[in-house]
């Protein structure tokens, strides 16, 4: 699995983190968070970044709907057993059941959406610190099976998630700001359709 997808798949889990005092960050309340982002993709032997931006989606009982806009436009969302690829004027095209890999980071995902630290402690050791109003985490993972395409995730932020960093075993380095634009009980009319696949299309 790529360093990219094993990212976006980790994203509901990363995206769901805010700090409270000086404890470990807790899910927030609401279950839909939304967004813009920028990223920076730095790969061994590239001597400049591979630079994209784009838009957010993340509802809590569903999944994250990942609109790439630049450097061109790709429309993907990831649920937890399931990936959904779609054309720009949004059409369903493609339904692909998760691997075992994907299926881990699943698990992952809903260890820390409903705050079972003890879950996570048992695939990651896990690095608090606060600074400033500035927390920061490290997560080093101790499962085999993501420490062979995963090194090391930082995550560091104020009420929510200002840098996000994934790196892979490889040596590539993906870091992405973030802008979080709302907070809502469910996904604009716009966005609902992504997260409702077309039964017509077998994965």
């Amino acid at each position: 699995m790529t360093l990219y997808r094993t990212y976006v798949l980790l994203l509901p889990m990363l995206l769901s983190l805010a700090v409270r005092a000086v404890e470990l960050p807790e899910a927030p309340n609401e279950p839909v968070l939304s967004g813009s982002f920028q990223q920076q993709r730095l790969m061994q032997g590239f001597s400049r970044p591979m630079l994209s931006s784009g838009h957010f989606v993340f509802w809590r009982e569903r999944g994250v709907l990942w609109q790439l806009e630049l450097p061109f436009v790709k429309t993907t969302t990831y649920l937890s057993d399931e990936t959904l690829s779609w054309t720009t004027e949004g059409q369903l095209i493609e339904r692909k059941i998760s691997d075992q890999i994907e299926k881990e980071v699943a698990a992952i995902i809903i260890a820390l959406l409903g705050a079972d630290y003890e879950h996570l402690q048992r695939r990651f050791i896990l690095s608090y610190t606060e600074d400033a109003q500035v927390w920061s985490i490290n997560l080093q993972p101790k499962d085999q099976l993501l420490a062979e395409y995963l090194e090391s995730i930082d995550i560091s932020g104020r009420d929510f998630i200002d840098t996000l960093s994934v790196h892979s075993s490889n040596g590539d380095t993906n870091v992405t700001s973030f802008v979080l634009e709302n907070r809502s009980l469910e996904p604009s009319v716009k966005a609902q359709p992504f997260f409702m696949p077309n039964p017509g299309i077998n994965p």
